[in-house]
């Protein structure tokens, strides 16, 4: 049995892109294996980041794609989770669930640090603040030079 007819037994039908779209031609290639970066950037173009993204979050159902990557950490090539291609509805919705869990995990973590950094940017602008007011009512105290008109 060819994957494509595997993945039509095991997925859902609306985690399928429309057909004609980036993502679906993305989606198409990673059915028939692993695809390399440069097969990406000729299947989609340049900016195949998002349709990448669309598929792996919850537009398309969250299909795990997981990353080669080469000794320096370089993404050289993606591929589905196998449980996707198994023809076992649960298998490809335990992926799912993964697939789902790291994502939210990644952007609690994400949140997370924002807010930490959050604080941070606070207090440098009080700091930025006060020393503007301090500069500006020394200004005021000590008047403007006439150089400075």
């Amino acid at each position: 049995m060819k994957n494509w007819e595997k993945i039509l037994i095991t997925a859902p039908l609306h985690t399928i892109p429309k057909p004609g779209t980036k993502a679906y031609r993305i989606w198409r290639a990673l059915v028939d294996g692993p695809v390399c970066e440069d097969e990406l950037l000729q299947i989609a173009g340049k900016h195949y980041r998002s349709p990448l993204q669309q598929l792996m979050n919850e537009k398309h159902g969250w299909w795990f794609i997981h990353e080669d990557t080469d000794e320096r950490g370089v993404i050289v090539s993606r591929y589905l989770d196998g449980r996707h291609l198994s023809c076992d509805w649960e298998l490809d919705a335990q992926a799912r669930a993964e697939r789902r869990e790291q994502l939210a995990k990644k952007s609690a973590d994400k949140a997370e640090a924002e807010a930490a950094r959050t604080a941070k940017a606070i207090r440098e602008l009080v700091k930025a603040e006060d020393l503007l007011e301090e500069i500006n009512d020394r200004i005021k105290q000590n008047g403007t030079p006439k150089d400075a008109d």
